[in-house]
Parts: structure tokens; C-alpha cells; sequence
């Protein structure tokens, strides 16, 4: 296979997190209805929620301790103080001179000035007749608003701790980082980056920006409505001077042009936002791995907007051209600006953004993205395997399999795209999504066919290119897995890798009666929900298919873990439930390690019982004697007996169809009666004879 091919696939695997983060959309949009609520309570506030998460220009990565990650800014705009321009004609309403500024008290009417460096801007309470680099540092506290008190005056009138996700924290210890404070938010398996920027609205538009407004554009991006929709939205002015302004700079204020970032963004296809996310996401990583600190995502941001003006919407709108190839154009775009010294903010031209940095910083930015292009493969593996989450891992790691062997790697992402397919169709059976949602699965479960009919340069599953949304089943999707171990010859670890993967994707996914699904519980609606057939038939595929490729690391482990568990059933299921369990529990590899019941790579060595107990739980309502086999496991985690952890489920759990099995449960086994009084048993039974009526609807 060429290297395109090979890059093409591998970046096919950074859509995994799409799959697995489904929610996390929704909890940025809650954290802004929050915000808002907040602020609702002043006339005089107005927010503007921007950023890469709001953009759509961001790449969920997983932190070490497993959260998925992802920023999202917030602007709070006040609309109290009315900027004038100090370039306009003089009006004769125009408000007399303020004293205020000297006060430190922000005034309600304020001019802006040129700062002494491009894109930055002075708001004094007069029209000064010096401005820029000729202002007197001496003069400028008497009229020139201080950003750094601007800041402080902000804290009283909007309260970031009234907000809801920030009730405990005291703002004197959130992170200042130029004119934001930053603060990091946790919910669920979701991390934010959360930075709030305290601003004010200029209804004009600047004059510095002037030649934005009025250079030629060969490609017409973007359009004169647009321009003329942008110039109409003003601009904002954020309190944080420029880096190479000395004496001045705490009376500089940066022009700020979100909105029309925002307006920009909101025209791009969703191919041309994935080019900038995953680039963004890979030199960032490469960047930190060097400790390099000149690049920020926001230089990535402006090379984007200057190539699609120079270049037209190119980028990801020709058919010959793929996503690598768009992703090594704009690197190339990019790095050209590196070469050259200078990054020339989009809106104001003159302002060269990386001009405080010395050439010897700038040179080392340019070596590394150079070094990408040419070890583009290894470097997206890298990230991937440091920051994102894969189903499938086998024995070496993906960056050393890329540098070995390609066709290796394209074995890797074959099985990953299969292993991707099931768990987006699984999680859309969770949500109860219709089949549209299903376009995803169909796309990743064609490209796992056509890679391994390249790779074995064969014809022989010529027959499921015609993938269908109404073909798609788990028992489809699992039987394509299936075949493909058939004919690849894997090595044990390996087909153990790929099934324990598929048990993995079913514990992240399956139903439970123990989570708030929308659904009323002790309905019929509830308890097909929880029997769902797709769910059952991928655990007991992946325990037979364990036994059947697997079972001689099984065997290692009860050889070898003189002091592990007996787990003891009758059942031809449930004991490939037990010998699966074996494995995960033993953890014999790194594979059967993995298997957390998360696929964010989560460290849950200390709450494996709780997994087993949502297990058991789920299982007493598809099949009883493996929810026997998982009670004995989860009472063996927590040095319990099962029969205690069978009546913790009886005594705690409000659903009666669960109660009713997990008696039935009891009642069928003598060595747990045994254990009981007569008495108890008795009260037992008529526990079971007072449930059975009112869950007589259920088959």
C-alpha cells in the first residue's frame, strides 16, 4: 500500500472519539445555558460563548486520568461604557471630559487610540492629541483606562462563582492568564477547559482593520455580504496588552474579532473543520512533547482563514484530494509563515503576532513542522495512541508498528474500524437513534472490507461491499469480525486483543437498569430496552469466540493464579462467561487489563466490582446463570459471599422485574438456600409471589 493510503486509514481511527463522546456537545451547551442564566441578571452584561468547543474546531483528546477534554471561551461583554472613536469628526452632542479614569473607576463613555503596537488600542476618557508610541507614560494614568483595573471592576458586577459549575470555587484562585481567567471543568467523563474573558463592545469597526474591509480577494472568500455582516457586528476590545510594549502596556487593550472568527467558521464543511482539528490537535502534542511554547492554536486558526481567501475554499472541496493530503497543504501553509517570521493576524495585517519572539524560537517551530510533513503517519500515530482511545491495541504500539510494518498497521486499523462500527451501532440501539445515524457504521464497516481485501489481495468478501443501513445487526457486524480472524491467523494475544475489545465495547455500551435512561422504569418499553437481543448477542459472541481462539491463555491463568476465584455453573454459556471473566480479572496481557468497561483508558482497578455489579445486574434479565457467574465474581472483588451480593440487589433496587429474577435466582440454587433459615427462605418465596402479578406483561 502507498504512504496516502496508509495515512488515510490511520486518520480514519481519530473518529473513535465521535462515537465515544457523544454527550459531550451537550454538556458544553449546558454550561452555556448556565452562564447565561447567570447573567441574565444584568442589563449591562452580555455574553458571547466562542472557542474551538463551540466552533466545532476541536479535537476531544483523553487526559491521563481518562476524561475526555476539549475547550470551550466565554466572553462577558459589558455594554455600560460606549467606545468612540477618536478619529471621528467631533459631534456636538459628544459627552464632556471625564475625570474618572484617574478614579480608577470605569467610565461610561471612553475613546479609543492607536496603542503603540498593531491590533492593540489605548481607551482614554478625551480625545488625546498623542497617542501610540509617543504617549507619555506619564500622562497615560490620568485619561487611559487601565486594563488590569477594568479586570477587577468586572469581578463584582459579574460573578463567575454564581455560575453553577463554579458555586465552590473562590475566584481569587482561578488562573489568570491574560485578559481570561481560566478555570477546568469535570462532569461525567467530559473535561473543559473552560476561560472566561471580561470585554467591551466596540460598535464600529476599527480603523486599524480598514484594509480588511477593502483588499482585493481573488476568490471572493469571504463574500461581500459576509464582509459587510462582519464590519456591521463591530468588534470587541479585551483588557491584555501587546508583549512587546514595556512601560505601556497596562493601558493597552487588544482588538478582539471573535464574532467574525465565529461568521468565518460557521461557513466551513465539516471536512474542512476536521483538517484544522486534527492538525491542531497533532502539533500542539509535538509542540508539547518539545516544550516548544511559541505556537498557539490560534496562529493555526489565522493561517486557516488567510488560506481559504488566498487559495478560495480549496481545502477539502476537490474530489482528487484527500483528507491527508488537505491536512499536509495547510501544514505547509502554515509552516510558510513560520519560514518567514511573521504571522499577520487576519483582520488587522500589520499586526505581526509572533513578532516579540526571537528567530531562534521561530526556527525551532519551523523545524518541527517540517519534520511532521516528512513523519506525518508516525506522528499521528503517536498522538493517537497518547491521546486518544483505540478498541483494538495488539502486542507492539502502533507508532512502532507504522515504523515496521504497514501492513501490520493497516491489520490494526481494520480491526478498529470493525470494533468503531459495533460500538456506534450498539450506542445508537442505547439511544434509540434511527438508522440515518447509521451511516457512520456503514462507511467504517466498508473500509475494514476493502483494507482486507487489499491486504490479502483477494475477492473472497467481495459480497459485503454492498453494506446497507437496514443489512446492520450486531450479529452482521460480529460475523465480519469472525471471518476475518478466520482467514488472518492471528496470534493468540491477538485474537484475544480483538475479542476482548469486543466485550469491552459491549460493557461501555450495554443496557442497565441503573442508569436514567429517559425511559420509566417497570414498563414493557424499560424491559425491552434492557433485552435488547444486539446487546446479548455481542457478550456471548465475544465469550465464545474467547474460548474458541483464546483458550490457552485462560488456561496460563488458572495455572497460575493459585489464589483466584471458583467460579462454579452448569451452564455451557455461562461458564465462557466465566473463563472471559477469568481473563479480565487475572489480567494475563495488557489487553485483558484494558477491559474496564470504558474505552477512555480509564484507571478503574479499585471500581471493578461496581462493573461487575452493573453486569450481573444487567444479565438477571437475559440470561440467569451468567448473572449467577458475575455475582461470584463481584463477591469475590469484594470479598463478599454472592448471596449477599445477590440480596443487595433484591433489597436495594426499585425495579421489580429485577427483583422478581434475582429471587428466582436464589430460589434455583440450594447451595445459596442452604445458607438462609428456613424462615428467610420463606419470606423469599412470598417476596416472588407478591411480584409475579404485577409483572405479568413482561414475556
Amino acid at each position: 500500500m502507498n504512504k496516502e493510503s496508509v495515512l488515510d486509514s490511520v486518520l480514519e481511527l481519530v473518529s473513535f472519539y465521535d462515537i465515544l463522546t457523544y454527550d459531550l456537545k451537550e454538556e458544553i451547551n449546558r454550561l452555556a445555558d448556565d452562564l447565561d442564566k447567570c447573567a441574565a441578571d444584568n442589563p449591562n452584561v452580555e455574553v458571547i460563548h466562542s472557542g474551538s468547543g463551540f466552533e466545532g474546531l476541536s479535537l476531544p483528546h483523553v487526559e491521563q486520568r481518562g476524561w475526555w477534554n476539549t475547550d470551550a471561551d466565554h466572553m462577558l461583554v459589558r455594554t455600560d461604557v460606549e467606545i468612540l472613536d477618536c478619529k471621528a469628526v467631533v459631534s456636538v452632542s459628544e459627552p464632556s471630559v471625564s475625570t474618572d479614569i484617574a478614579e480608577n473607576v470605569v467610565p461610561k463613555t471612553v475613546y479609543m487610540h492607536d496603542g503603540v503596537h498593531s491590533g492593540y488600542v489605548f481607551l482614554a476618557s478625551k480625545r488625546l492629541k498623542i497617542t501610540g508610541e509617543n504617549l507619555d507614560a506619564r500622562a497615560a494614568p490620568e485619561y487611559c483606562l487601565k486594563n488590569k483595573e477594568f479586570i477587577k471592576s468586572c469581578k463584582s458586577m459579574i460573578p463567575l462563582s454564581k455560575t453553577l459549575m463554579m458555586a465552590l470555587v473562590e475566584e481569587d484562585t482561578l488562573c489568570i492568564c491574560g485578559p481570561s481567567y481560566s478555570l477546568p471543568y469535570t462532569g461525567g467523563l467530559n473535561m473543559l477547559h473552560r476561560d472566561f474573558v471580561y470585554s467591551l463592545k466596540c460598535k464600529f469597526w476599527p480603523s486599524q482593520a480598514a484594509e480588511w474591509r477593502t483588499r482585493e480577494r481573488l476568490h471572493s472568500w469571504p463574500s461581500s455580504e459576509m464582509i459587510s455582516n462582519i464590519v456591521a457586528h463591530g468588534c470587541h476590545i479585551v483588557p491584555v496588552g501587546s508583549h512587546i510594549t514595556d512601560n505601556l502596556r497596562d493601558f493597552e487593550w487588544r482588538l478582539s474579532f471573535s464574532v467574525a472568527e465565529m461568521l468565518l467558521i460557521q461557513t466551513l464543511t465539516k471536512d474542512q473543520k476536521l483538517t484544522y482539528s486534527i492538525l491542531k490537535a497533532l502539533i500542539k502534542s509535538e509542540m508539547k512533547l518539545r516544550e516548544i511554547t511559541v505556537f498557539s492554536s490560534y496562529h493555526l486558526k489565522t493561517a486557516l482563514l488567510w488560506f481559504l481567501e488566498l487559495k478560495g475554499q480549496a481545502l477539502c472541496q476537490k474530489d482528487s484530494c484527500t483528507l491527508g493530503q488537505n491536512i499536509l497543504e495547510l501544514l505547509e501553509f502554515l509552516t510558510d509563515f513560520y519560514s518567514k517570521e511573521t504571522m499577520p493576524n487576519y483582520f488587522v495585517r500589520t499586526n505581526n503576532m509572533i513578532d516579540h519572539r526571537s528567530s531562534k524560537e521561530i526556527l525551532a517551530v519551523c523545524n518541527v513542522l517540517k519534520e511532521m510533513k516528512i513523519n506525518f503517519t508516525q506522528s499521528l500515530c503517536q498522538y493517537i495512541e497518547g491521546n486518544q482511545a483505540l478498541p483494538v491495541f495488539f502486542d507492539q504500539s502502533l507508532t512502532q508498528i507504522c515504523a515496521e510494518n504497514p501492513k501490520k498497521l493497516m491489520q490494526v486499523c481494520k480491526y478498529n474500524f470493525l470494533l468503531m462500527a459495533l460500538a456506534g451501532f450498539l450506542k445508537s440501539q442505547k439511544l434509540n437513534e434511527d438508522k440515518q445515524s447509521y451511516s457512520k457504521v456503514c462507511h467504517l464497516l466498508k473500509q475494514s472490507v476493502v483494507l482486507h481485501t487489499t491486504l490479502r489481495e483477494c475477492c473472497e468478501v467481495a459480497h459485503l461491499e454492498n453494506i446497507s443501513v437496514g443489512s446492520i445487526t450486531a450479529e452482521f457486524i460480529l460475523s465480519i469480525v469472525e471471518g476475518f480472524l478466520a482467514t488472518d491467523k492471528l496470534k493468540v494475544t491477538e485474537n484475544s486483543a480483538v475479542v476482548l475489545a469486543v466485550f469491552n465495547v459491549f460493557l461501555a455500551t450495554h443496557p442497565s437498569n441503573l442508569c436514567n435512561i429517559g425511559i420509566p422504569q417497570n414498563t414493557r418499553e424499560f424491559y425491552e430496552y434492557l433485552a435488547n437481543p444486539e446487546f446479548k448477542e455481542t457478550l456471548f459472541w465475544a465469550a465464545r469466540q474467547h474460548e474458541k481462539y483464546c483458550d490457552a491463555i485462560y488456561d496460563f491463568v488458572v495455572q497460575h493464579w493459585k489464589d483466584g476465584p471458583h467460579f462454579i455453573s452448569k451452564d455451557l454459556e455461562a461458564q465462557r462467561v466465566m473463563k472471559l471473566l477469568m481473563v479480565c480479572l487475572g489480567k494475563p496481557t495488557k489487553q485483558a487489563a484494558a477491559v474496564t468497561g470504558s474505552m477512555a483508558q480509564l484507571d478503574v482497578s479499585d471500581k471493578r466490582f461496581l462493573i461487575m455489579r452493573v453486569l450481573a445486574s444487567y444479565l438477571l434479565h437475559v440470561h440467569l446463570e451468567s448473572a449467577y457467574v458475575v455475582f461470584q465474581a463481584a463477591g469475590y472483588l469484594m470479598g463478599k459471599s454472592v448471596l449477599s451480593e445477590i440480596l443487595n440487589v433484591i433489597n436495594g433496587t426499585p425495579d421489580k422485574q429485577t427483583k422478581l429474577f434475582a429471587l428466582e435466582l436464589i430460589l434455583s440454587k440450594d447451595e445459596l438456600k442452604v445458607h438462609l433459615p428456613k424462615e428467610e427462605v420463606d419470606k423469599l418465596i412470598q417476596q416472588k409471589q407478591e411480584l409475579v402479578p404485577s409483572t405479568h406483561f413482561i414475556s
